[in-house]
């Protein structure tokens, strides 16, 4: 396991210096290579990028796979990511009511990343959400009022 984890973080090494070594090349040169990186990739090499493209990052993810996405950057706490996801999809996240995740049920999918957040240690994503949830008017605590449901298969 830990050959595993030292190759992974030497193949990122290396594609660090490969991409020092690309932006010393010409400009000329440096748009012909990027014609043949895909533009799933693109997106993510800086912030610039990503604030001009990142609406299209939801036709690269599979829409079963969208909440994970959602869920991997609280977990990461990446707050820039966050931030944009947030901003786009608050009032329907608000209104997607009664959420079930591991047998609770919480009010709406705000709360429930609220609740994922302090799980998860994500001090970043809880403050933009309490940002949003304060700015909406809705209580802070409102996520303590979450139903635990604990359901049992009959063999």
């Amino acid at each position: 396991m830990q050959e595993k984890t030292n190759a992974s973080e030497l193949i990122k090494a290396n594609e660090l210096s490969f991409l020092k070594y690309i932006l010393k090349l010409p400009n000329e040169l440096v748009d012909i290579i990027s014609s043949y990186i895909p533009n799933q990739v693109i997106i993510f090499l800086n912030k610039k990028i990503y604030i001009k493209k990142h609406n299209q990052i939801k036709k690269y993810i599979f829409k079963n796979q969208y909440e994970n996405y959602i869920r991997a950057m609280v977990r990461r706490d990446n707050e820039f990511v966050f931030s944009f996801l947030i901003q786009e999809n608050f009032e329907r996240w608000l209104f997607f009511k009664n959420y079930a995740y591991k047998n609770t049920l919480y009010s709406n999918y705000i709360f429930f990343l609220l609740e994922y957040c302090i799980e998860n240690e994500s001090e970043k994503c809880k403050q933009i959400i309490n940002k949003y949830i304060i700015n909406a008017g809705l209580s802070k605590n409102q996520y303590k009022k979450n139903t635990y449901k604990n359901i049992r298969w009959k063999k």
